[in-house]
């Protein structure tokens, strides 16, 4: 790929603003264009005024959409404050992506939350800022390792896993490997767990390649539109690390 395209697959920025007449692939990012601040800013209000408006549930884990919605529907969910505190979440969100690291003191804070939404996005924010997050939050990543909240313990493991120590890895690989079995635990968690299983160091996943093996490809008891996502994305990280 060339630099344009492989952009795609890199780290991305906070905020990003194109010009779609004269840049329709969205190749250069304005957000940082002083001529454009105030378009930035009309656009940034009218998004955040949509997703406070609707109660955007995309600023749950994946796995917290669907527990807690049960016996209702996401939209349901979303419209009732006391399962959704749409405000702290964004917040926290925000918060987390800001890629500022003077705001790492307060992502690191975000894990004393009651709300486990609140706390993902903490352990989110500091596996962003990848050492330096770590640094400053390490023994609250610890702590969240145990996490009543699967969502957030994943997180926090991938963060320690990337870069934590070795104990902190040695640690880190169990709770992953705990929560990437979907036949006894959530298949969204499962999913997100070996998403995080992917991103560790080649040689971490070799030194672990049987228990990666050795977890189940198929969920129990999970929507068949989600069944094979774990399956498919195993193979893909087994196949890689034996060729």
């Amino acid at each position: 790929m060339n630099e344009a395209q492989s952009h795609f697959w890199e780290k991305k920025p906070s905020e990003e603003l194109y010009d779609l007449q004269t840049d329709p692939d969205e190749i250069h990012n304005l957000a940082d264009s002083p001529e454009h601040r105030d378009v930035l800013k009309k656009m940034r209000t009218a998004q955040q005024k949509w997703a406070s408006e609707i109660k955007d549930v995309g600023f749950l884990p994946e796995a917290e959409i669907h527990s807690r919605s049960v016996g209702s529907s996401p939209y349901e969910m979303g419209h009732d404050p006391k399962k959704y505190d749409f405000d702290a979440v964004f917040a926290a969100a925000n918060l987390a992506s800001s890629q500022k690291k003077k705001d790492i003191p307060a992502i690191v804070k975000l894990l004393d939350s009651k709300d486990s939404a609140v706390r993902y996005w903490g352990a989110t924010g500091l596996l962003i800022h990848e050492k330096n997050g770590v640094k400053a939050g390490h023994d609250a990543l610890v702590k969240a390792l145990d996490d009543s909240a699967g969502s957030v313990a994943i997180v926090a493991a991938e963060a320690l896993g990337r870069f934590g120590s070795d104990s902190d890895k040695t640690k880190a690989v169990k709770v992953l490997l705990s929560h990437a079995n979907q036949q006894t635990g959530d298949v969204y968690e499962a999913i997100l767990a070996v998403n995080s299983i992917d991103y560790l160091d080649t040689s971490l996943k070799k030194a672990h390649l049987k228990e990666i093996k050795s977890l189940p490809l198929k969920p129990k008891g999970a929507p068949r539109r989600v069944s094979g996502y774990v399956g498919r994305l195993l193979e893909e990280i087994v196949g890689g690390l034996e060729h």
